[in-house]
Parts: C-alpha cells; sequence; structure tokens
C-alpha cells in the first residue's frame, strides 16, 4: 500500500493571536459539517484553546 502525505499552507495578513483565535472559534464557518469521521454531520466542533487543547465534534 502506496501512502501520500498531504502538505499545505496558507498565509494571511493577521496577528498570530487573531488568526488562532478565528480558527478555534468560528472553525465551523469555513469547514463543512458532513467532513468528519463520524459518518454524520456534526451539529459543531469545539476546540479548546490551550496547550494540548483537544477538537471534539459533536453530533
Amino acid at each position: 500500500m502506496t501512502q501520500t502525505a498531504v502538505n499545505r499552507s496558507v498565509v494571511i495578513d493577521a496577528p498570530v493571536e487573531h488568526a488562532f483565535k478565528v480558527f478555534s472559534e468560528r472553525f465551523g464557518d469555513f469547514k463543512p459539517r458532513e467532513h468528519n469521521l463520524l459518518g454524520a454531520p456534526i451539529a459543531e466542533t469545539v476546540f479548546e484553546a490551550r496547550v494540548g487543547g483537544q477538537r471534539r465534534g459533536r453530533q
């Protein structure tokens, strides 16, 4: 089986703190709910905005 890695980066004109806040608090605004491993759309994605924090999807 061949494995392929995908690397993607995006550069935005915003302070790091603002970019992280938008990414972690408004993730559902740009990530389709049906794109997940749960097999069903999720109600929301929650990030724990701390070192070692988790990302959780809720159905």
